[in-house]
């Protein structure tokens, strides 16, 4: 547990220091509630409240997504990764440390 623990905390490093991953993060939901959300809820508190949870559910599980995938994907393209597969702690650390910057 200490060493996906560990990983996850270098892969939430590398997604900070990466701007456009952070812009995009708080940006685009932003964006996508002023646009659909706003201008349709009118005065009914009960629908801008379901769409706003149904906003942030479909942010969330998308952000979700695409980040695990893309960082699977790069972290097979990376010359370092075949080497930390030999290691004697094998690919356990590294899947759910895969998964954690996920649900940040």
């Amino acid at each position: 547990m200490q060493l996906a623990l560990v990983h996850a905390r270098y892969q939430l490093l590398e997604i900070i220091r990466i701007p456009v991953a952070v812009f995009g993060s708080a940006f685009f939901p932003a964006a996508a509630m002023i646009f659909f959300v706003v201008p349709f809820a009118g005065d009914d508190p009960a629908g801008a409240t379901f769409a706003t949870a149904s906003m942030v559910t479909f942010s969330v599980m998308s952000a979700n997504i695409f980040q695990y995938g893309i960082g699977v994907a790069e972290d097979r393209d990376q010359p370092w990764n075949p080497y930390t597969r030999t290691l004697p702690a094998g690919p356990r650390p590294g899947s759910p440390a895969a998964c954690w910057p996920a649900w940040r």
